[in-house]
């Protein structure tokens, strides 16, 4: 038998009470030197089955990782910061832990975390350069196109104007759709300015805009204001490559809310010239003239040296002269004043062609007396009346040039015939007192009444006759109306003349008054003695109706017959005198496809009568040839032509009328 001990813990080894046995039991082993068969074994107290353990830091019933600390060797947790540019520094919030996340340092003192090299620039650029500092003024010379905070550098050019408005200190705007000629041509670039100015005050500036379609630059100026209108607006335009300041000629009177020009049709801007050359047309006999440049020598054989020859004699309101082949000019009269006017006579036609610089309006001062002053005109634009003669309304009362004439009316202004005055015209103003006539600098006076075509016009009365003022050396003005008791309807469309022996000597179509909205009949009178011709008058209806006038006036140079307050009345009519041609009105009208006109001849007469559509295009002839003295009518079969507004016009070798029909299917 063999001595067993029992291995409990299964280590080969046994331990405890030994048996003998033949056989080992099971479980039993004859290694009885297990010094302790425990399954537990020996704790980490060398306790055999004892329960001490190690703590986390590998002691034996150690207390392990301190609170608070992260290891066993009691390091605490670290503060990190995100590393944005991997530059081993962090910014920003700091995260308090015992390990570092990804992309989080423990070093916190990044100072630019958005750049690894620690060198972003004062435009926020990683390792930039500052550029987005600088000029950021396109119009400047050193212009940075990389700039985009302006550091107050900017370098301008000498003559560079820096021209502004505040908008919110003016009430009212009106636009200005501008373009710059000079020399035929359209010029502007971006970098080109127009600005508009009131007495030297800026009103407005714009750079130029491109315009495809045109291909030109335009200027679309907003004016502004603190009046509803009156005010001047000058302009001036700079050119950025030539760094040039130029004043131009052109200025407009400002009305609120005014739109002048557009991209397509441009108001046009011209450069202010230094040098002008006149264009004044000479015709055969009489002419009123003035001269609207001033050159070192105003002599006339200098100023008329282009017409000397052709015109034969000139005189102002106090002198005069001849001229005299072998000579020249030679009287009392010896030169050109800006401020005159003059009348001379010419054998043929001319040009007086001047070449000197325009005259400044504001330079020269038009002394007037009491009574009649012939006054020249010193713009070098076509004004309004009441614009050119600002400066002495209530002083003056009276002006006509050669063919026409206004009167000035306290509650409305100047009203008659003569609307503009023209450069080279001569006129004749009389005033109540003395005064000064200053015209305005050269301008363009706006109107806000848009004038529209005159479809009344295509069915106008056409007379063939006509005045020539240029074979008469004097005038005088009759302002007419027609008496009520004769119930004729007047309107625009009605005709007065005047005759002398039955030579015409004057023609004017009827106007409406201002005063009382009575049309009237401002005709200027002509003749070549200065009083005593007898003046008769007859009217031409729209309805082709002649009337001829008992009432007559004896002639007298530079009389003002008449106004729009108390009008020469023309009342009393002599039906002994034959009308020469009569047409009376188409019936029916409308119709379909008849109309019949009837019409009278004094005598017979070579007559076309012609059929045209509203626009102007011949339809057919109703008759052509020699026609009977007395009454007569005409058809009209329509019956071939589409509804509409048609014209048969009566044409004779004297005269033509015209009446409107309306054919209706």
């Amino acid at each position: 038998p063999v001595q067993y001990c029992e291995d409990a813990d299964g280590d080969g080894l046994g331990g405890g009470e030994s048996i003998e046995s033949c056989e080992a039991p099971s479980g039993w082993v004859a290694d009885c030197s297990d010094d302790c068969d425990n399954l537990l074994g020996f704790d980490c107290a060398g306790v055999c089955g004892g329960d001490a353990i190690e703590d986390e830091c590998g002691d034996c019933e150690g207390g392990g990782i301190t609170d608070g600390a992260c290891d066993c060797d009691g390091n605490l947790p670290l503060e990190y910061c995100y590393d944005a540019d991997g530059d081993g520094a962090g910014a920003g919030d700091p995260f308090t832990s015992c390990f570092a996340p990804e992309d989080w340092v423990n070093d916190c003192s990044d100072t630019d975390p958005e750049c690894a090299t620690d060198d972003t620039d004062d435009c926020g650029e990683c390792g930039g350069d500052n550029s987005c500092f600088g000029c950021t003024d396109p119009a400047a010379l050193n212009y940075s196109e990389d700039a985009y905070i302006d550091n107050d550098s900017c370098e301008y050019a000498p003559n560079y104007p820096f021209w502004s408005v505040n908008a919110p200190d003016f009430q009212y705007n009106g636009s200005v759709t501008s373009a710059v000629m000079i020399e035929d041509m359209m010029v502007g670039s971006e970098m080109n300015m127009v600005a508009v100015f009131v007495n030297g005050e800026i009103r407005g500036v714009e750079n130029g805009l491109y315009f495809a379609p045109t291909q030109n630059y335009t200027f679309n100026v907003l004016a502004y204001s603190n009046e509803t209108a009156g005010e001047m607006l000058s302009f001036k335009y700079y050119d950025a490559l030539s760094d040039m300041i130029i004043d131009l000629n052109e200025s407009l009177e400002f009305a609120s809310d005014m739109i002048i020009g557009n991209a397509m049709d441009p108001f046009i801007l011209t450069p202010r010239i230094d040098e002008v050359t006149t264009n004044i047309q000479l015709v055969p006999g009489w002419n009123w003239f003035s001269v609207n440049a001033l050159g070192d020598d105003m002599s006339l054989n200098t100023v008329l040296a282009t017409v000397n020859g052709s015109l034969n004699y000139i005189k102002s309101q106090t002198s005069y002269s001849e001229y005299y082949d072998s000579y020249g000019w030679w009287g009392t009269l010896e030169n050109i004043n800006n401020a005159e006017m003059y009348k001379s006579t010419a054998t043929s036609e001319s040009v007086v062609e001047f070449t000197a610089a325009p005259v400044n309006p504001a330079d020269v001062q038009i002394g007037l007396s009491a009574g009649w002053n012939w006054v020249g005109y010193t713009p070098q634009n076509t004004l309004n009346i009441n614009t050119a003669l600002n400066s002495i309304n209530g002083v003056a009362s009276y002006i006509k040039d050669q063919t026409s004439y206004s009167e000035y009316y306290d509650s409305y202004g100047w009203w008659g015939t003569l609307e503009n005055m023209n450069p080279y015209a001569g006129y004749m103003i009389s005033t109540n007192s003395e005064g000064t006539l200053v015209y305005p600098d050269n301008m363009v006076a706006f109107d806000n009444n848009q004038s529209s075509v005159d479809f009344d016009a295509l069915e106008k009365t056409i007379v063939l006759e006509k005045v020539d003022a240029s074979m008469f050396e004097f005038n005088g003005s009759v302002t007419a109306s027609i008496g009520a008791e004769l119930e004729v309807f007047i309107s625009e469309s009605d005709v007065l003349y005047a005759y002398v022996d039955g030579e015409l000597r004057g023609k004017v179509d009827a106007v409406q008054s201002p005063v009382s909205e009575e049309y009237l009949f401002p005709i200027m009178l002509h003749s070549n003695v200065k009083a005593g011709e007898f003046v008769n008058f007859k009217l031409l209806t729209a309805e082709s109706k002649s009337i001829e006038f008992k009432e007559g006036i004896e002639f007298t140079n530079d009389m003002m017959i008449g106004n729009a307050l108390t009008p020469f009345s023309l009342s009393s009519v002599n039906y002994g005198i034959a009308s020469k041609f009569e047409v009376n009105h188409a019936y029916p009208n409308p119709f379909n496809p008849n109309t019949s006109i009837d019409y009278t001849l004094a005598v017979d007469t070579e007559l076309t009568v012609s059929v045209y559509d509203m626009n102007g295009r011949f339809i057919e002839t109703l008759a052509n040839g020699m026609m009977k003295a007395g009454h007569n009518q005409i058809i009209w079969n329509a019956s071939h032509e589409t509804s509409g507004v048609y014209f048969i016009k009566f044409t004779s070798n004297e005269l033509t009328l015209t009446e409107k029909v309306v054919l209706i299917k």
